[in-house]
């Protein structure tokens, strides 16, 4: 997860990620305004 401002600013999810910018929320995490997810599942 991260704000779509401070993606926008990095330039690539690719990057966001090799700069360890991105977090990871468990399931009780309540999405605000301007998140960007990745959402994992397990099948």
């Amino acid at each position: 997860m991260i704000r779509w401002e401070e993606l926008l600013d990095i330039g690539s999810w690719a990057k966001a990620k090799e700069l360890g910018r991105l977090r990871v929320e468990g399931k009780d995490y309540e999405v605000q305004d301007g998140d960007v997810l990745e959402i994992r599942f397990n099948v």
